[in-house]
């Protein structure tokens, strides 16, 4: 397994954001952002077949890995995460760097370029279709019901869970949810779970 050079935190106003790098800290930059609900954990196989002359970044998106959780309250957008990535380019301070992002991940790279054009130097998306699709919605009062609407109708489940489970019962249940194989849902829950008791996890 490629070895990680460092895991640290960069405080944030709402709690912190969980960084993670492999490489050479002198090689050239790469960002890797990854897709809802995950962790930088998704990109650990691929990292295995990546040449260690580069610096590469990963960073838990917020109530992701090891990241804080924004506070309960109003539905944040989608391109909220453009703001920490570029947090994370200004601690690094990186004018310039390579991006890859996996799903949600390739959503937030095109919105981060709009908004801060010429900071990425290349961008490699991978599995972005999902992400993208409602960026294509059209039936402005489907999406509104859609993305905000159906949010405030299930406030209280969707801001609440109180689901408990065994390490094997979280094995499985990403297993089901996301048809990995127990390799690959234990390498997801390796930052997504968090022991609250003899084995027992949320």
């Amino acid at each position: 397994m490629k070895k990680v050079l460092k895991e640290w935190f960069l405080k944030a106003p709402w709690g912190k954001i969980a960084l993670i790098s492999w490489g050479d800290p002198n090689g050239e930059p790469v960002l890797l952002v990854h897709g809802r609900q995950d962790s930088v954990s998704t990109f650990i196989p691929l990292l295995e077949l990546l040449p260690d002359t580069y610096h590469y970044v990963a960073m838990d998106i917020p109530g992701n890995g090891l990241s804080d959780p924004l506070p309960i309250g109003l539905k944040l957008t989608r391109i909220f995460p453009v703001v920490v990535i570029e947090m994370v380019a200004e601690h690094m301070n990186w004018r310039e760097f390579i991006y890859i992002a996996h799903s949600m991940g390739t959503e937030l790279g095109l919105f981060y370029n709009a908004v801060y054009p010429g900071n990425l130097k290349r961008c490699i998306y991978l599995d972005g279709a999902p992400a993208i699709q409602r960026l294509l919605m059209t039936d402005y009062a489907a999406y509104y019901k859609t993305f905000y609407l159906d949010y405030y109708d299930n406030y209280d489940s969707i801001n609440t869970d109180d689901r408990v489970y065994s390490r094997r019962d979280a094995v499985r249940a990403v297993m089901k949810a996301r048809s990995l194989t127990s390799d690959q849902a234990e390498l997801i829950l390796t930052r997504n779970l968090k022991k609250i008791g003899d084995d027992k996890y949320k």
